[in-house]
């Protein structure tokens, strides 16, 4: 793992950890995002409010995914100290396919809320187990 020192090298490296994630879930592979995603993890929604998305919750909503397609328009990553800040903007296309548990919005209803719509999202990475891996993660707004 070489050292990032600029803007545009943190840039790059998560437009390639964005494009590995929207991989990981079109193809049903959740094995990268295991490993991409720190143990303490957290995922927040715009669209959901309540607590925090943990790891493990999160793959599970992962797994309950069909028919994904994440087309980046920008990727945009910044330098803090021993981590990186990154926005994305993309447009969205998913089915949620059954029930994602409590507090959570119905299948159906959730595939409404993003699919075919352009949003925003927020994360932050830091080198961990000799890999850039994703401890903060939210879903900023529409941008549509």
């Amino acid at each position: 793992m070489s050292a990032i020192k600029t803007s545009t090298q943190a840039t790059e490296l998560v437009s390639r950890l964005y494009r590995n994630w929207a991989d990981s879930l079109s193809q049903h592979d959740l094995t990268w995002l295991t490993e991409h995603l720190a143990d303490d993890f957290l995922f927040t929604s715009f669209l959901i409010p309540g607590p925090a998305i943990r790891k493990t919750q999160f793959l599970e909503i992962a797994a309950q995914l069909a028919d994904v397609r994440l087309d980046f328009r920008g990727v945009w990553a910044e330098i803090a100290g021993p981590i990186i800040m990154s926005h994305a903007d993309l447009d969205v296309e998913e089915r949620f396919l059954a029930d994602l548990g409590p507090a959570m919005p119905r299948p159906e209803e959730l595939t409404q809320m993003v699919s075919g719509r352009r949003l925003i999202y927020a994360s932050a990475w830091r080198p961990q187990r000799g890999r850039w891996q994703c401890f903060s993660h939210h879903q900023v707004t529409y941008a549509d």
